[in-house]
This record gives structure tokens, C-alpha cells and sequence, in this order.
């Protein structure tokens, strides 16, 4: 969404919910943040390579290990397909098991992206039909592998 879209946007909530410019500001410095954390997620996988990096590690690189704020910026950019686990796993601090995560390489990016959509389907399918039998789920399960697998 464009600083534009989003200024028409909190003009019509101005006019029909009484919304302050404060919220537009909190939302501009909010938007702000955000971007500057993907820069950071970024910069910091791309300077570690093979070697990726956990969760706890980044917050300890950000310095934001009491706010846990890069953990939904870096969802978004699995979700956007510039991020993904590598299939290796690191202990914590706390001695758990955590999943190191690396840049996609750009050739993957596309595959990656359909495999996040398809998977944000299946959720949200089994989330709206959860009441139907196992076998109607399992055969919707496997038309969106058929989809994921057809590059959808």
C-alpha cells in the first residue's frame, strides 16, 4: 500500500469514524520500522550465507530480543518468498531447538512464493471446513498439492 492509498484511506476513516491524524502518523513510523527491519533480516542473512540465522540470533544482533519485533517481519518475507528455512536447526539460550533460516536464492523465489500461497489456502480451507470428514479434507489437500506442484 502507497503512503497515497494510505492517506486517502485515513481520510475516509477521518470522515466516517472520527480517526486523528495521530493514527496516520502511528501508522506511517509503524510502516517505517517495518521496512527498516526487512532491510536488517535482509542484510543480516545475506552477510551470513550457508550459515543463515535463528530467530534469537537476530534479535540479538537488533538488539530486540525483548520485543521479539523481527519475528513478524521475517514471516513476511517467507511469506513474500525472500526468506526460508534451511532445514537445519540451532539450539537457543534456553536449549531449544530453532529453525535457522536463509535468503532464498533468486531462482527459487517464484517457487517459493506459490508454495507459501498454497500453504495460506490449505490453512484457511481447513479452517472455514473444519467440520467436514477427513477424507473430504484429504482429497482437497491433495487437489492444492496437484495446484502447488502445476506452479499455480
Amino acid at each position: 500500500m502507497s503512503e497515497t492509498d494510505v492517506d486517502v484511506w485515513f481520510d475516509q476513516l477521518d470522515q466516517n469514524l472520527g480517526y486523528k491524524d495521530t493514527s496516520r502518523e502511528a501508522w506511517k513510523k509503524s510502516a517505517q520500522r517495518a521496512s527498516g527491519m526487512r532491510s536488517k533480516i535482509l542484510v543480516f542473512l545475506g552477510d551470513r550465507g550457508a550459515l543463515g540465522g535463528t530467530d534469537e540470533e537476530m534479535d540479538t544482533a537488533f538488539n530486540t530480543a525483548a520485543t521479539r519485533s523481527n519475528r513478524p517481519t521475517r514471516l513476511s518475507l517467507v511469506e513474500d518468498g525472500l526468506v526460508r528455512a534451511s532445514g537445519e536447526r540451532r539450539l537457543t539460550a534456553s536449549l531449544s531447538q530453532a529453525i535457522v533460516w536463509e535468503l532464498t536464492p533468486d531462482d527459487e523465489i517464484d517457487v517459493q512464493k506459490t508454495s507459501m500461497r498454497v500453504r495460506g489456502l490449505r490453512k484457511e480451507i481447513k479452517k472455514r471446513m473444519g467440520n467436514l470428514n477427513i477424507d473430504r479434507l484429504n482429497q482437497l489437500s491433495n487437489i492444492l498439492d496437484d495446484w502447488e506442484a502445476s506452479g499455480f
